[in-house]
């Protein structure tokens, strides 16, 4: 690899001065050559003095202005005008612009005393006469940054604050509005660039910030230099120099970063309008860098902003260069105050005996994931051997050997080996390439090796460096490309095919229909009721007075138009939802399709009849008229899950879809459940499902890449995580788990981005949402701290029933914060949840240990003491949870099973104080239905009944709430009501032999026959 020296970089700067001159002269008529308008317009809060105005760019003066005679402190005009030129086809002309901003420097010209009674010269180009006249000082300076121009701005106009050299008293100084200004306008004909140009260029910004951890013997008396190297305009590398850092023993206070080309000006004029970055610090070493940051100690500041023009070939360098050393080199000289370090152009003859040479491997790899373009890294300070460096990025000669090229008669003579030399003294062109070692190192007939620095303390001597792209090496998926892989991975429902008619628009008309014909049935009985209210009494039958009612419909003719539009509504519902073919050839076919269509019409008809109907009309329910909403459906169903009901589960989360089936969090929760089970293959279905309504749905698509990512399907679940992230960039759970899938697959990178990404979303405790507001009935999140990413996502992962993803989230937290008693309870939550009870016991028990009687730890223990069969010991944990002081009011599933003891145990009188304490905060129709039980055995029925009702109006499914129905209505004696309720415990499918032979025995005591079960399909 080659290198351009910095005599080099001046002899360029040489050159572009000629041209210019060559140009304004016209010896060179460029078309490509093109103006940058500088124009000062206004000096403000300066009066009473003279000054000139000098524009500079670079190393290229631009102008400077005629003397100015300030005396109105608003703002005197100066309309000094000046052009920089440049080349649209020149990348070195180019990234002039982009590299330096235009420094403009005030001076001022107070008359000499001792040449008062001379005149000046009114020729101004003879400095020496006017320097004789005038004492000249500089008064200030300030910088304008031409970047907005090379991104497509055509003017910028600013009002620049003139920072002053000198340095003011506490009684000098200036309020803000008055602070000195200079107002400048800077205009372009046409933009620097095409939008074709620009796509083929990147912009590289370099900050070396500081070296910590110095030892003591690297002093304020030492020049403090470093280095390092990238491909600019061609594949070459470049040397970049970063000069003067300074010895500084106080905690940085500066929030802006240098201009690198400003080292050698002195005050605030150095700065730019970048702010020093507070990203994350990518190391392997393990310190505190937020500490060692702040803290008052000594330490080498350079703070300083490279800013490069490269191009699209350039970019793909500098990744083949971090693909193969996944690191890059900054190397720092250190030398005596009086020594230059060796390359620079201010001495040859320089004292070279104590230098220090060191180097650092800065890593820069994160640069090679897709959308990454900016890191901050640091690295530890390492002895600068040349084998080291050739090993780990493949630089054969030292890069403060190589500014300087040529050597002096001493330095030569220090080399192990020398190479031809002319007669000047001077090594020849063709010998660049030659290997030569630094004078600081001595000579060895072995190589010496590369040995970390450390402080006197045994801190690691350590720098930071950062590293930005305007355009990441490697392109990130935009949201459209992730939109139509998802698309192409889960395709959308075809749309339903246009119809007039269709089965849901005529089972619509057949309910409004019935409806309007309820209306006028009920307004012809009133009329009916004037007409015949005398003969009212003479029907002693109900069914002469329903044939009396029906010749009067016939009479007025209402009957037949109802027949008449009710035909036609049948006709059409029939015609769009039935798939039978009127044509069957079969007989018993045709009488089964008759029934059928019976039973639905007649089943419809009485839906429609009970949505008009209140329910305390026929229900004596102190609930009145209710709708079970959705999340109460919920609840019935995790009461059913953790009961080991899984019909009755089933049963509750398929209700919610029938009240609505567009709704992707149902087809969520539901694949949760079969999650639960293990069943896979139906749980990828029903995400599936909640992804066709919703492709950015944020738990779908959580919970469908995990899945992935367990069946190895690694490629599409990358996709399916980087959509996550890319529409949710703030989802901390989902960054921490995208961390976790790229462990699994060994892309270390990738973790490390993500779990950068995860610490910048998750500031602190109240940034934190849950994404699941559904709490579990078997264990709790909101007792703990959640300030813990990784415990975060444990959570949430183990809600999803992703228990390998919340193993892998639990172990991180073990390994980042240790084991705390947050960790050991959702540890033993995992165990739980996978039937591994024992394992959770013990894990609970050493936090029951060091934290004492929580109510979740006592609550998860007698869970998994249930769960063992040993009853006791769940009972004596439940009473601990019961007794608890700080315990909420729902304790649901603890005071279930608690109360399902005491029932066992015949203690009826504390069953029933437990259960009416549950139905006040979460009623369900197992806790109404047990509460009704302990009324019962306490032979208070008309309680018993209340609590029944109250069950059976939730769930008219519930087996054991009809059989105690049915034992209420024979201790009240109703025959026709206990006919009723034992039907339908039978129809559900009554087993339990206590229930039926206590029946039996008040029915042979009250003498009733059996009822006949009716036969239901």
């Amino acid at each position: 690899q080659s290198f351009r020296g910095g005599k080099e970089k001046r002899k360029e700067n040489v050159s572009s001065s000629i041209i210019e001159e060559s140009v304004h002269q016209g010896e060179i008529n460029d078309s490509q050559m093109k103006p940058i308008t500088i124009k000062i317009n206004t000096i403000e809060n300066i009066q009473d003095t003279n000054v000139k105005i000098k524009v500079q760019h670079g190393d290229k003066i631009l102008g400077e202005s005629d003397l100015i005679i300030l005396q109105d402190k608003i703002g005197t005009p100066i309309n000094f005008e000046t052009i920089l030129w440049y080349t649209s086809s020149e990348m070195s002309s180019l990234d002039e612009i982009v590299a330096n901003p235009v420094l403009f420097t005030i001076n001022e010209f107070s008359i000499n005393q001792n040449a008062k009674n001379s005149k000046p010269s009114k020729d101004l180009k003879k400095p020496s006469k006017e320097d004789n006249f005038y004492n000249i000082q500089p008064l200030g300076q300030c910088n304008l940054d031409l970047f907005p121009l090379f991104l497509g701005e055509l003017s910028i106009q600013e009002n620049l604050l003139i920072q002053q050299v000198k340095q003011l008293t506490p009684q000098e100084m200036i309020t803000w509005p008055n602070l000195p200004k200079l107002t400048v306008t800077v205009t372009i004909a046409e933009h620097i660039v095409s939008p074709e140009q620009f796509e083929a260029m990147n912009i590289l910004f370099i900050t070396l910030e500081s070296m910590y951890n110095i030892p003591t013997r690297m002093t304020e008396n030492m020049q403090y230099s470093a280095a390092t190297v990238f491909p600019l305009q061609t594949l070459d590398f470049h040397t970049v120099f970063f000069q003067n850092g300074a010895f500084k023993t106080k905690k940085q206070v500066g929030k802006y970063k240098q201009w690198a080309g400003f080292s050698d000006i002195p005050g605030r004029n150095i700065y730019s309008l970048y702010n020093m970055s507070e990203d994350v610090i990518r190391s392997n070493l393990t310190l505190d860098f937020n500490a060692k940051l702040n803290e008052d100690a000594p330490r080498i500041e350079w703070n300083m902003l490279r800013r490069c023009l490269i191009t699209a070939a350039a970019g793909e360098t500098i990744y083949e260069t971090l693909a193969k050393y996944r690191c890059w080199i900054l190397e720092i000289m250190v030398s005596e105050q009086h020594a230059v370090p060796t390359g620079s152009s201010k001495s040859k003859d320089t004292d070279t005996t104590s230098k220090l040479h060191y180097v650092a491997y800065l890593d820069f790899s994160t640069l090679l994931f897709p959308g990454v373009n900016k890191v901050r890294a640091a690295a530890q300070i390492f002895s600068y051997t040349c084998e080291d460096v050739v090993s780990k990025f493949g630089l054969s000669k030292p890069l403060f050997e190589n500014i300087n090229p040529e050597p002096t008669e001493k330095e030569s003579t220090s080399t192990t080996k020398t190479k031809p030399t002319t007669s000047s003294g001077k090594t020849k062109k063709s010998d660049t390439k030659s290997s030569s070692k630094i004078t600081s190192q001595p000579t060895t007939s072995t190589p010496e090796e590369s040995v970390p620095i450390f402080k006197e303390e045994g801190e690691p001597v350590f720098v930071i460096m950062q590293m930005e792209l305007y355009k990441p090496l490697m392109k990130k998926r935009t949201t459209e490309r992730l939109e139509t892989l998802i698309s192409e991975i889960i395709p959308p429902r075809p749309p339903l095919p246009k119809r007039v008619m269709s089965a849901e628009l005529a089972e619509k008309h057949y309910s409004q229909c019935i409806k309007t014909l309820l209306d006028i049935i009920t307004k012809e009985y009133q009329k009916y009721i004037q007409i015949n209210t005398p003969n009212a009494a003479h029907f002693t039958e109900v069914d002469e007075f329903q044939t009396s009612f029906f010749y009067f419909m016939n009479t007025t003719g209402v009957y037949n138009e109802m027949k008449t539009t009710l035909k036609e509504k049948i006709a059409t519902l029939l015609q769009e939802k039935s798939d039978i073919r009127p044509d069957a050839e079969n007989n018993l076919s045709k009488q089964n399709y008759i029934c059928d269509v019976y039973i639905y019409l007649v089943e419809e008809m009485y839906k429609v009849i009970n949505s008009l109907i209140r329910v305390d009309d026929c229900v004596n329910s102190s609930l009145g008229f209710f709708t079970i909403s959705t999340d109460m459906m919920l609840l019935y169903a995790m009461e059913a899950d953790e009961m080991d009901l899984i019909d009755k589960a089933s049963h509750w989360y398929l209700k919610r879809f029938a009240q609505d089936n567009q709704n992707p969090n149902f087809w969520l929760d539901y694949g949760i459940f079969y999650l639960k089970y293990g069943q896979k293959e139906i749980a990828t279905e029903y995400v599936l499902e909640t992804l066709t309504l919703d492709s950015r749905h944020k738990l779908g698509l959580l919970l469908y890449a995990t899945l992935l990512a367990q069946e190895e399907e690694y490629h599409m679940a990358e996709i399916f995580f980087d959509a996550l992230t890319n529409f949710y960039p703030k989802f901390a759970e989902a960054w921490i788990t995208f961390h976790l899938f790229y462990l699994k697959i060994e892309n270390y990178v990738g973790a490390e981005i993500a779990l950068t990404m995860s610490t910048k979303c998750f500031v602190s405790k109240k940034d934190f949402e849950s994404v699941i507001d559904t709490e579990s009935l078997s264990w709790c999140t909101t007792n703990y701290s959640n300030d813990s990413l990784f415990l975060i996502t444990a959570i949430t992962l183990t809600k999803l029933h992703m228990y390998e993803f919340a193993e892998m989230a639990l172990a991180q937290e073990l390994i980042y914060n240790k084991a705390s008693i947050p960790y050991m309870y959702y540890l033993s939550v995992l165990h739980y949840l996978e039937g591994r009870y024992q394992d959770a016991i013990n894990h609970i028990t050493t936090a029951v240990k060091q934290h004492g009687k929580d109510y979740c730890l006592w609550s998860l223990m007698g869970h998994c003491h249930h769960q063992l069969g040993n009853k006791t010991l769940a009972i004596e944990c439940y009473q601990h949870v019961v007794d608890s002081f700080d315990r909420p009011n729902e304790i649901h599933l603890v005071q279930l099973r608690l109360g399902e003891r005491y029932l066992e145990e015949e203690n009826y009188e504390m069953a029933r104080t437990l259960f009416i304490d549950v139905c006040k905060y979460t009623p369900t129709p197992v806790t109404w239905s047990y509460l009704g039980i302990a009324c019962y055995k306490l032979e208070n029925y008309m309680e018993a009944e209340v609590a029944l009702i109250e069950g059976n109006a939730l769930d008219n499914k519930h087996v054991v709430t009809w059989g105690y129905l049915a034992l209420t209505n024979l201790q009240f004696e109703r025959s026709f009501e206990f006919e009723q309720c034992y039907r339908q415990a039978i129809r559900h499918g009554l087993q339990d032999e206590t229930i039926i032979q206590e029946i039996k025995i008040l029915q042979k005591k009250l003498k009733y026959p059996d009822p006949v079960p009716l036969i239901y399909k």
